[in-house]
């Protein structure tokens, strides 16, 4: 996991995680903190476990580290900022261009659901939240809450 740690050590990721949590300091929904992020992750791993899917676990895990970042920059397009953000910051953490191209594609889409590592990455990033213990799940605004503990 040398490249996760990497990618964790990075200047550049530090200062965007700071820069989401300064962004969200009075946010009352769910926040993008690097809990979140690990969460995704551990969750990730299980369901391509779960499922036999052949990708690597520091894929994974670089994918869910990855894939809020771009909450930095605009939440409404994060998407497309964490992807660009993946390209800036991967390929100096060790990951190849290939790779870097495959997680920054699955960031861009973690919204929609898709196949492969994008549909990982939706159904982890959704399962992480634990609606039922929520102050705020009467106001939120996600078409689903998670209301069961389920994988």
């Amino acid at each position: 996991m040398d490249r996760v740690n990497a990618i964790y050590r990075n200047n550049e990721y530090k200062k965007l995680l700071h820069a989401i949590s300064d962004r969200e300091k009075d946010r009352r929904f769910c926040r993008h903190g690097l809990q979140h992020l690990l969460d995704v992750a551990r969750i990730a791993t299980i369901i391509a476990m779960d499922g036999s899917i052949d990708i690597k676990r520091d894929v994974i895990y670089a994918a869910a580290l990855m894939h809020d970042t771009g909450r930095a920059v605009s939440d409404s397009a994060h998407a497309y900022y964490s992807a660009k953000l993946c390209v800036d910051i991967l390929p100096s953490c060790g990951y190849s261009q290939e790779e870097t191209a495959l997680i920054a594609d699955a960031v861009s889409n973690h919204g929609e659901g898709k196949d492969g590592l994008a549909g990982i990455l939706h159904r982890a990033d959704r399962l992480s939240r634990i609606c039922f213990e929520c102050a705020q799940a009467d106001k939120c605004k996600w078409d689903k809450l998670n209301g069961e503990i389920t994988l």
